[in-house]
């Protein structure tokens, strides 16, 4: 059975050596892994990565004097509008690596994907309106308040390149269109967690890489319907609904029908603002002639599909 290698630098050792190996690599690395065999059937790409801003991990305010850039719906969706997505991906990776569709943990590989499932579109003009209608001064507009300063916080994680990169270019975005004065924080992602579990992130934004799930219902529990997660994103019985009814439809044949009913409730919300996926090459060495992997999984999967090379 091959087995997974933690570093690249194992993953070539190993390769050279026939006694290892499939892993993850990071992007543009593949030409110093000249052990590796990138053209092996079915494993080229898998779809894992997806980059989000996420602007708030709990919401419990009530009132509309309580409201925040985070906590107010028409803030959030001005917010997700003024990201000029499309040229952030153009400048920073290539059509092969990364792909501006789905939401959050959801790809075109996921139980109840559909098309209805992207990336808004970069309105600056809307986005400034309900910036304005939200109470907030915008260019071009001199009534409404000041918010003052507004941070990203993210890190930079080895598989997938420039995420510190592309939280400046929405930070950029939210300066110019917005006239936030958005500041990026690039830390360690363990900081990061411990941040969040203890409630340090409310009223920021958090860029971040998660892997994207064939079927994300524990995670969608966890994220917006768990009474014992204190970082959970909402308390909005319009949400618990949608989840409930979804959650309901136990049938293998109904479940994807159910799935794709509710994700466009939850990502109308602007709770998670996605940034599309990425595709992560696997290193696979020569001696493995056949492997077919899961589409999306961030771990060494399906090896009774593997098929080695004899000696």
């Amino acid at each position: 059975m091959a087995t997974v290698t933690p570093s690249e630098a194992s993953i070539s050792k190993a390769a050279r050596r026939n006694s290892a190996s499939a892993a993850i690599i990071a992007w543009r690395s593949t030409s110093r892994n000249s052990a590796l065999n990138s053209t092996v059937p079915g494993i080229t790409f898998v779809a894992l990565g997806l980059a989000e801003i996420c602007p708030t991990v709990l919401t419990r305010h009530t009132s509309s004097s309580d409201a925040t850039l985070c906590t107010a719906s028409t803030s959030r969706e001005a917010l997700t509008k003024a990201i000029d997505r499309q040229s952030i991906v153009e400048t920073l990776y290539s059509p092969d690596e990364y792909n501006m569709a789905g939401w959050n943990y959801v790809t075109p590989t996921s139980l109840g994907y559909t098309e209805e499932l992207t990336p808004p579109a970069f309105d600056p003009d809307e986005a400034r309106r309900l910036m304005a209608e939200a109470g907030y001064k915008v260019p071009g507009v001199d009534s409404g308040k000041e918010y003052g300063e507004f941070e990203i916080v993210t890190w930079n994680p080895g598989d997938v390149p420039f995420i510190p990169d592309m939280a400046q270019l929405i930070a950029d975005n939210w300066a110019t269109e917005l006239g936030i004065d958005a500041k990026v924080t690039v830390t360690d992602r363990t900081l990061i967690s411990q941040q969040r579990r203890g409630g340090e992130l409310v009223d920021k934004a958090r860029l971040f890489i998660n892997e994207a799930r064939w079927d994300g219902s524990t995670i969608t529990h966890s994220s917006f319907n768990d009474p014992k997660n204190t970082n959970r994103y909402a308390e909005d019985p319009k949400l618990w609904a949608a989840i409930g009814e979804a959650f309901l439809v136990v049938d293998e044949d109904e479940r994807d029908a159910a799935m794709a009913k509710m994700y466009p409730v939850l990502q109308a919300e602007h709770y998670q603002l996605p940034m599309g996926y990425a595709n992560l090459p696997w290193g696979v060495s020569k001696r493995i002639k056949e492997w077919q992997p899961w589409s999306a999984a961030a771990f060494f999967n399906a090896h009774w599909t593997v098929r080695v090379e004899e000696d």
